[in-house]
């Protein structure tokens, strides 16, 4: 309740928080207390925190909170608006494994995934490798410049 009390004045359009998808811990509970809708993050792959496995354990915590939420007598809260795929494919390529988890989700989740999917974002990932800041790397806000791979961090 803190934390929903804490945002009573925020004159901001929407609030984003990002909690653990499969843990009904002290953090997620005050998360779940304090916004009035969710959205599910996902990866189409069929395990992992964030694939068909974390998207199920997420959506259980939600429904012991819808359970614990009407049992108090109160709102049923947050609403679900849906699950935002990401990873979902590179260039023009999408996976068999991806095709074959989105079929999955689309089974378990009827009605739920969002399109247009997000595409496959490596920069991160490449940039950790070559040992600098990804906002240094081209394409990314602030960039000057390629990762090198004998580069350090500042």
């Amino acid at each position: 309740m803190r934390l929903r009390r804490s945002l009573a004045d925020t004159r901001a359009a929407f609030v984003v928080f990002d909690f653990p998808n499969r843990q009904g811990g002290v953090l997620t509970q005050n998360g779940l207390t304090a916004c009035t809708h969710i959205l599910y993050a996902a990866k189409p792959d069929e395990d992992g925190l964030d694939g068909l496995d974390g998207l199920d354990g997420a959506k259980d915590t939600v429904r012991k909170f819808h359970a614990y939420r009407e049992e108090t007598g109160s709102h049923k809260t947050p609403h679900e608006l849906g699950i935002v795929l990401g990873s979902a494919y590179q260039g023009a390529v999408t996976t068999r494994d991806a095709r074959r988890a989105i079929e999955e989700f689309e089974r378990t989740s009827p009605g739920m995934l969002l399109t247009p999917f997000i595409e496959t974002r490596t920069i991160v990932r490449e940039a950790r490798s070559a040992k600098v800041w990804y906002g240094q790397c081209a394409g990314t806000a602030g960039a000057t410049r390629s990762p090198r791979p004998t580069e350090t961090s500042p």
